[in-house]
């Protein structure tokens, strides 16, 4: 009989650790009631995450959790990962649960109505996980996983507003000056690509961070971005050096980068992670705003 498991489970094997999951193998069936989907069950395999004895998890949720892991620990490129792990999320999300979670954010706050269908569609996945719409209980894993969409909609929003934008009214320009410069090199790539090419969180900080920088100022990318931004009267916070970049840096390091790798993200972790995205003076409303025309 080992510690990590109730009494009741004469426990005659425990499998490899797989990040905070532990599976066991009981003698014999045993009755139990699984912590996120919370149906009673009869099993002799169980599992727990985080060490937490009284969490039993059945095999269908461990599962479920097992292919978050494994997602989150390999070694894909970012944007294959958060594809996977949003794809995870979307099989236990449902249309309906999703749709539930949209009203309930647009009766909070009516500024969503003004964010991309895709950006809603996002924050609306998080919104559903976040208010217990889902016939499932979050574990760690499960909130890591719903930070993620809060990030995603981040970046599909710098895209639509700031990046796609900027490639249309680059397009045809010769880009070679900014292409020399390190930090702009994935702006330039993108600005060259066709079709749904995507600016993720990094490059996008690091673009912001150098575009005003005196040897980039007068560059073409540079002059592109200041001549869209003349017609927005609330830019500066864009350029400001505890602005956009500054904001962007903090959902990449303390979320955006913890959600699709291994560390783990609890409830109050997601708590923050929405504050900072949607919250009263989050950076999408910020966002929005800088980006207005008068």
């Amino acid at each position: 009989m080992t510690a990590s498991v109730p009494f009741r489970f004469d426990t005659i094997k425990t499998y490899p650790r797989r990040g905070p999951l532990q599976q066991y193998r009981a003698a014999a069936a045993t009755a139990f009631v699984c912590f996120r989907c919370r149906q009673a069950k009869m099993a002799k395999l169980i599992a727990t995450s985080g060490d937490d004895r009284k969490g039993l998890l059945c095999n269908a949720c461990y599962g479920h959790l097992l292919s978050v892991w494994e997602i989150r620990a390999g070694v894909q490129p970012d944007a294959e990962r958060d594809n996977g792990l949003l794809r995870v999320l979307a099989a236990a999300v449902s249309a309906a649960q999703i749709e539930e979670g949209r009203a309930l954010l647009l009766a909070r706050e009516a500024r969503a109505a003004s964010l991309s269908a895709e950006a809603q569609t996002l924050l609306s996945t998080a919104e559903a996980v976040h208010a217990g719409l889902v016939p499932w209980q979050a574990t760690e894993l499960d909130w890591s996983v719903a930070a993620l969409p809060l990030c995603k909609a981040v970046e599909v929003e710098i895209g639509r507003l700031i990046a796609l934008p900027l490639r249309e009214t680059t397009r045809g320009l010769d880009l070679g000056l900014d292409a020399a410069r390190g930090e702009l090199k994935a702006m330039v790539k993108y600005c060259q690509s066709a079709g749904d090419a995507h600016m993720m969180l990094g490059p996008f900080i690091n673009f912001m961070r150098a575009v005003i920088r005196p040897e980039s100022a007068q560059g073409p990318l540079a002059r592109a971005l200041r001549a869209m931004s003349r017609a927005w009267p609330h830019a500066d916070w864009l350029f400001d050096s505890d602005g956009l970049a500054a904001a962007l840096d903090q959902l990449r390091v303390r979320y955006r980068n913890p959600a699709a790798h291994t560390a783990i993200l609890d409830r109050t972790a997601f708590e923050g992670c929405s504050s900072l995205v949607s919250g009263t003076d989050g950076l999408l409303w910020r966002l929005l705003s800088s980006t207005r025309p008068r």
